[in-house]
């Protein structure tokens, strides 16, 4: 990609962000805490096991909570660490099921009307409930003793575990994972655009459909999971839930944060992706690249068709277009109302961070101390019509 073109492409993603910022309410968190003039804020967090609520009994031996939002196929965690310094708490049964809630009250205390203030801003307040998880590990370490449970969110896919013996031809990916969801009893929601990515052959031998739709959500660069009894398949790049609903930007304004870091890997490290198939008619490997071939980025797996290995080199590039440029933002008040997919609109950075549309991949909700943050992992909004976007994937044919 030229100089000029990037310029270019800074420049209009710049008027995005203005655009989308201009239609945003000032609802950040700048004036919320006591020192700002805003309602003292008191961080709140339920945790059940089976079923019963434990906050009572944990909360004087509360060490630190911590919650993990991931993005694709990662299940998302839960840590959660308490004191044992009298040797008086059992240790607890893996297997068992855990669910959390975190978020904010506004102290009673404060000024009448503050709490109403802080609501109709946009701060939420309340607990946001993040989830069931099943306890998978506990650890008893000391000195002083701790005992630290970890959980994971179930992840439904892994559910899809029998082997099948089929081969698909002349279909779509929507007709795949439709068939897929059909056959395991389940609902499915599909993005339109990955829906009618074409499908010229693909064998499905003696792997699970786990396997396979990770296989197939990896070439397409998607997100594939099961969410109450629904096979969700949906795109990265774009800001949507996996059922499709549009997420509305957020705004986040320096003052927000307790630390921040940015990275820019160097752009012209990459200049597009390269990939190898075996060509049936010249009895040759021969190349396909995504992007330009100066300085292409060499897949090591020699694929069995062009249209695989262009399908592949497209997802790659798109992924390492999205990875030129990396956020992480600490937030002081954390928000546990945000998730991957979120777009993001930052302000009081420099002014390349500023104009860059980005989108959470990842969040980090951490109880400790008194204290509720929220850690985001950012990555570049990508733009739709990008090259490894939309058009990968066509006539893929994985063998």
């Amino acid at each position: 990609m030229s100089t000029a073109a990037n310029s270019t492409s800074t420049a209009a993603a710049g008027r995005d962000v203005d655009a989308i910022a201009a239609t945003l309410p000032a609802t950040n968190t700048t004036g919320l805490s006591p020192a700002r003039g805003g309602p003292h804020l008191r961080p709140v967090w339920r945790v059940t096991v089976n079923g019963q609520d434990i906050s009572a009994r944990v909360a004087p031996r509360l060490v630190s909570l911590t919650i993990t939002d991931n993005r694709s196929q990662d299940a998302d965690e839960v840590e959660l660490v308490i004191s044992d310094h009298d040797g008086r708490v059992a240790l607890p049964s893996t297997g068992d099921t855990l669910t959390v809630a975190v978020g904010w009250v506004a102290d009673t205390t404060g000024a009448p009307g503050q709490a109403g203030a802080a609501a109709a801003g946009g701060f939420p307040l309340g607990l946001v409930d993040k989830g069931s998880y099943t306890i998978q590990a506990v650890e008893y370490s000391g000195a002083p003793d701790t005992i630290t449970l970890r959980a994971h969110a179930a992840n439904l896919l892994d559910g899809l575990r029998q082997l099948r013996e089929i081969s698909y031809h002349q279909t779509t990916l929507g007709q795949i994972v439709a068939a897929i969801a059909l056959r395991n009893g389940l609902k499915h929601s599909i993005d339109k655009a990955v829906g009618a990515r074409k499908v010229k052959h693909a064998d499905q031998a003696q792997e699970s459909d786990a396997s396979f739709l990770r296989r197939l959500a990896n070439t397409f660069d998607c997100i594939a999971t099961v969410k109450a009894g629904t096979l969700l398949l949906s795109q990265k790049r774009l800001p949507r839930t996996p059922s499709g609903k549009a997420l509305p930007p957020v705004l986040l304004v320096r003052s927000t944060g307790d630390s921040h870091r940015y990275a820019r890997a160097d752009r012209d490290s990459y200049s597009g992706v390269r990939c190898w198939y075996n060509n049936h008619k010249t009895g040759k490997r021969t190349a396909v690249v995504a992007g330009i071939t100066g300085r292409a980025k060499d897949l090591r797996t020699t694929y069995a068709s062009e249209s695989d290995a262009l399908a592949a080199a497209r997802a790659e590039w798109a992924r390492v277009q999205r990875g030129i440029f990396s956020f992480e933002i600490t937030l002081a008040y954390g928000r546990a109302d945000l998730g991957p997919q979120r777009p993001v609109v930052v302000r009081g950075y420099k002014p390349q961070i500023d104009a860059t549309p980005w989108l959470i991949t990842g969040v980090r909700h951490t109880l400790a101390g008194g204290g509720y943050t929220s850690t985001l992992t950012l990555e570049t909004l990508q733009a739709e019509g990008v090259e490894g976007g939309d058009e990968a994937g066509d006539n893929f044919d994985p063998e």
